[in-house]
């Protein structure tokens, strides 16, 4: 079955309303088992459709909060699958599904803690810092309601969102973010040294990478660069020829001036 094929069924399957929410939700599932292919990729991007898909049925049928809980977890598994299916660009605007669960939905928190970790995982493979940071912003306000509230909660899970938050408030010198509610996750000392020091990773990456326009252009400049590159063995030195082409291309193209990974890190050895 073709994945065009697969989709026009699984349209037609989750959009029978003589039949349930939930018997529609199995039955795109079991078609889902059924029609995706060995390669890992192609498995994926079935996936990543069906829960898509779902998504949308879920949103139509979803009237007083009845699958605010079906809806993230559709959600999540739909970002998951993005990624082992080579889908990344498709996760730009991601946070404009997940918001009204979070503040306005009706999910239970420990549920909630434990899908917006997975879905901001997913988003950290992707270059969408600002989609993981409206999640996360628009998380760590609804958890300073749920922690005020005296409910139980993982506190340590939602102290790294918090950490993770404040760092992309810098990077992206966005400084929106509640200090007050990422205050009640983290130590006043912890918040002065990520402002201090908001780097993610062990390298330094260039400011122009947490930028809207490098969002905007990166995944194109990829394909550019892969089919530039398709014939040229990947030797000893590839990277700094590799990162040349995408300097030039970025300046030349896209008027962006960018720093490579071994001028940000001079230190570091690169083959």
């Amino acid at each position: 079955m073709t994945i065009d094929e697969f989709y026009t069924r699984l349209m037609s399957l989750t959009g029978n309303k003589e039949r349930r929410v939930e018997e529609r939700i199995d039955g795109a599932l079991e078609l889902l088992q059924r029609a995706k292919p060995e390669n890992e990729v192609t498995s994926a991007r079935f996936e990543s459709i069906t829960y898509g898909v779902i998504t949308s049925m879920l949103d139509k049928e979803n009237s007083g909060h009845a699958y605010d809980v079906e809806m993230l977890q559709a959600l999540t598994l739909s970002a998951e699958s993005m990624i082992r299916g080579q889908l990344e660009r498709s996760l730009k605007d991601f946070r404009k599904g997940v918001y009204p669960l979070i503040d306005g939905g009706r999910v239970p928190f420990a549920t909630l803690v434990e899908a917006v970790g997975r879905i901001v995982a997913a988003l950290r493979s992707t270059v969408f810092n600002h989609d993981r940071y409206g999640i996360l912003d628009a998380f760590i306000r609804h958890a300073a309601k749920v922690a005020a509230a005296g409910e139980e909660y993982d506190r340590e899970a939602v102290a790294d969102m918090a950490r993770e938050l404040y760092r992309l408030d810098n990077l992206l010198s966005i400084h929106g973010a509640d200090d007050e509610a990422i205050l009640k996750f983290i130590s006043e000392e912890e918040l002065l040294e990520i402002r201090e020091h908001p780097q993610e990773g062990e390298l330094k990456k260039d400011r122009v990478e947490y930028s809207r326009r490098w969002e905007d252009v990166y995944y194109d400049v990829e394909d550019e660069l892969d089919e530039m590159f398709a014939e040229t063995p990947r030797r000893m030195g590839f990277c700094f020829e590799y990162w040349q082409a995408k300097a030039d291309l970025l300046a030349r193209k896209y008027r962006i001036l960018w720093r490579n990974p071994h001028e940000m890190n001079p230190n570091v050895i690169f083959d």
